[in-house]
């Protein structure tokens, strides 16, 4: 089992252009990820000249996104990501 806390992703976040640049990058937002993997090894066939394992593994894994500030989101450029564009 793992959980892990990432912190202060990197963002580009869009500006007004009158700063004289259209993005700048921001340290905002968090990631937790959290899941299980499971292995399982066996040696089926084993000789002086011959060896047969197998290894079989399964993973569960869980992204949760949270912590971006609501200007971040509402500013954000879809460029990017055409999926998300019937967001806007």
């Amino acid at each position: 089992m793992y959980r892990n806390n990432t912190k202060d992703l990197l963002l580009q976040v869009s500006q007004p252009l009158s700063v004289g640049f259209e993005t700048k990058w921001e340290n905002a937002g968090n990631v937790i990820n959290k899941g299980i993997e499971l292995g399982i090894s066996s040696a089926n066939i084993k000789t002086t000249d011959f060896e047969w394992t197998t290894d079989f593994t399964i993973n569960f894994n869980s992204n949760k996104l949270y912590g971006l500030p609501a200007d971040i989101v509402k500013t954000g450029s879809l460029e990017y990501f055409p999926d998300l564009s019937q967001w806007r």
